[in-house]
């Protein structure tokens, strides 16, 4: 499987998929970590949303809880299938108070994720 790799992101190899974080991340307070995986189970939290129609179709959710001194933590989750694979897209990260994760440029990431059915690796490409 091959994903685009916003700029200002970095990503490297998991058992399973891919981590995308950004660039220098560690230094800071604020969580921002993404996770693209073959899919196992159910999801932590309920996908009530859809983004597309048919083949295409994306689920997700989204889910924020009173956070630290990083902000509120946020989960986003999002799944679609790509040939049998089903994939997932997790992001956890932190938002001031009040603030908002816009999930449209993650379910264009996940929507141009692509894979062959012989492929046993996932890749990211920036």
């Amino acid at each position: 499987m091959t994903v685009a790799i916003p700029d200002g992101l970095e990503a490297g190899g998991i058992p399973g998929g891919v981590t995308i974080r950004r660039a220098g991340v560690e230094q800071t307070r604020r969580l921002y970590e993404l996770t693209l995986t073959a899919a196992g189970g159910a999801s932590p939290i309920r996908l009530d949303r859809a983004h597309g129609t048919g083949t295409d179709a994306i689920r997700y959710g989204l889910t924020q809880e009173d956070g630290g001194s990083g902000g509120d933590a946020v989960t986003l989750i999002a799944e679609r299938r790509c040939g049998m694979l089903p994939l997932r897209l997790r992001l956890d990260t932190q938002v001031e108070e009040n603030g908002t994760v816009d999930p449209a440029p993650l379910l264009a990431m996940l929507a141009g994720a692509r894979c062959s059915p012989s492929a046993g690796r996932m890749s990211g490409t920036g």
